[in-house]
C-alpha cells in the first residue's frame, strides 16, 4: 500500500496510530481511493464486491476519524469521500456529473474574508457548470 500524506504533526501522529492497527479491508479501501478520486460508499461497494456495505461504512468511519480520508460535499443526494492528502476544490458538471479537481491557492479565500469576523474552519468550494463535453 502506497500512501502519500501531507499533514501537520498531530494529524500525522493520529494517522500513524491508525496505521498500526491494519486491516485487510481498510487497506483495500485505501488502495481504491489511491486509484480513484471521489467515491461514495456505494461506489466503493460496487468496486469491492467481496466486501459488504456495512463493512465499507464502518471502515470509512474509522478512516474519517483517523483523518486519512475526508468528506466532500458535492450535491445533496450522496456523500463522497477522498484521500486527505492536499487542499483542492472541484469543478462539477451539472449535466453529466463529471468532477474535476482544481487547485486554488489556500490564501485566496481567507484574504477575501479579511474584513469579516467569520472564523474559517474548512473550505469546500464547488464550481458548478458544464464540462467541455456537455457545452
Amino acid at each position: 500500500m502506497q500512501m502519500i500524506c501531507t499533514c501537520n504533526n498531530n494529524t500525522f501522529r493520529s494517522k500513524m496510530q491508525y496505521m498500526q492497527r491494519k486491516s485487510i479491508n481498510r487497506e483495500k479501501i485505501i488502495d481504491l481511493f489511491n486509484k480513484e478520486h471521489l467515491l461514495s460508499a456505494h461506489a466503493c461497494h460496487k468496486k469491492l464486491k467481496d466486501m459488504d456495505l456495512a463493512t465499507i461504512y464502518r471502515n470509512i468511519k474509522q478512516l474519517l476519524k483517523a483523518n486519512v480520508i475526508k468528506e466532500v460535499h458535492i450535491n445533496n443526494s450522496e456523500q463522497f469521500y477522498e484521500l486527505n492528502i492536499n487542499s483542492h476544490q472541484h469543478l462539477v458538471c451539472n449535466n453529466c456529473g463529471k468532477i474535476e479537481s482544481i487547485e486554488i491557492p489556500e490564501t485566496l479565500i481567507p484574504n477575501m474574508l479579511k474584513s469579516s469576523t467569520f472564523k474559517i474552519e474548512n473550505v469546500q468550494l464547488n464550481i458548478i457548470g458544464k464540462c467541455k463535453d456537455c457545452k
